[in-house]
Parts: C-alpha cells; structure tokens; sequence
C-alpha cells in the first residue's frame, strides 16, 4: 500500500488530531508522520531515510514541516499548508525556551532554542516546487503577511484557503475534512 508522509510544524507532534483525520477520511492510504524537532540536519536526515526505506507516494506539511516537505529528496508530489519559506528569519521569534504540543512520542515537553540551532535551517533549501501543491492562508498569524509573496513566487499551484476554513496558521478539523482532502486526492490519483 502506498504511504503519504506528514510532517508536522515546529513544536508540534506527529500523531494530532489533525493528522487522524487525514487518516480517516483518506484510509486508501497509509499514513505516516515523522517526528521532527528544531535540530534541522538531523530531522532532514530521518525524513531523507524513511523516504528511501518506503513505498512514499506523497510527502506532505505545515508549517515548518512543510519547509521539511519541500527540502526533501523526494521528486514525487508534495502538498504543503502555510510553508515556512525562510526559517532562519520566520523561526527568530522562537529563540529561547519553548514547550512541546502535549502528546511527543519522544516525551519531551520542551526545549531550548538557540542561535546555533537557528543557523542549520540556512544549510538546507528546498527542491524544485514544480510537482507541488501550496495551500495558505490570507492572514498567517504565525509566519506573517508577507509569506504570501513568497508563495506567489515560489509555486506554480498554490491556493488560497477561505479563511472561513483556515483563519490564521493552524489548521482545524473541517479544513481537513474538505480542502485539503479534496486536494489530496487529486493529486494522488495522477499516481495510482
């Protein structure tokens, strides 16, 4: 069975509720989702490794996971919501103490961003953005207003999301149910 990826964003957790309705309303698929953290190279490589041990058909994320998504070495298609386009600047505000979304396989509930931590998300860049699909927001309350110029810029198919479904950063259960499900499964059965 073909797998789809997910990546979550910075401080988040793999297995959210989000994520589990991917799961259901998409069961034709497995479903994945790596934990990563703020130590850039290191979840790059365990994302990197899991693609080349499986059967991905699709890698997909938010947020900083969606900057993962696009920088790794996948050429298949990606789907990407509210993508962190430039860390090193976007991830600034986060220097210092931050907590953990309760629920991290690894356990731990928070962490020290520092400076050093900030300049490894400059080594990595991201692919080509052609077999892409971005979704975002009019009005990011996390990364900004001017991310949308980087997504005009950067992808070829992009969509903005009504802000009835998605009103800021965070995604919420009825964007999951419909947008991106639709989406999703568009780009999919190009695949199958």
């Amino acid at each position: 069975m073909k797998e789809i990826l997910w990546i979550h964003g910075f401080c988040g957790r793999p297995y959210s509720n989000n994520f589990k309705e991917m799961e259901k309303y998409n069961p034709q698929y497995q479903w994945f989702s790596i934990e990563v953290d703020h130590h850039a190279l290191a979840s790059m490589e365990k994302i990197n490794r899991y693609i080349a041990e499986h059967d991905v058909a699709l890698v997909a994320g938010t947020s900083l996971g969606g900057f993962y998504a696009l920088c790794a070495e996948f050429d298949g298609p990606k789907m990407v919501v509210n993508p962190a386009t430039n860390p090193v600047c976007q991830l600034r505000q986060f220097l210092g103490h931050n907590t953990y979304k309760p629920g991290r396989p690894d356990g731990q509930t928070d962490f020290v961003f520092t400076n050093e931590m900030l300049a490894e998300f400059g080594l990595l860049k991201p692919r080509s953005t052609a077999n892409s699909l971005c979704h975002y927001t009019a009005h990011d309350t996390v990364l900004g207003e001017d991310v949308k110029n980087d997504y005009i810029q950067l992808f070829e198919k992009r969509k903005l999301i009504n802000e009835d479904l998605l009103p800021g950063h965070f995604l919420n259960v009825e964007y999951v149910r419909t947008v991106f499900t639709e989406d999703l499964q568009r780009l999919l059965i190009r695949i199958t």
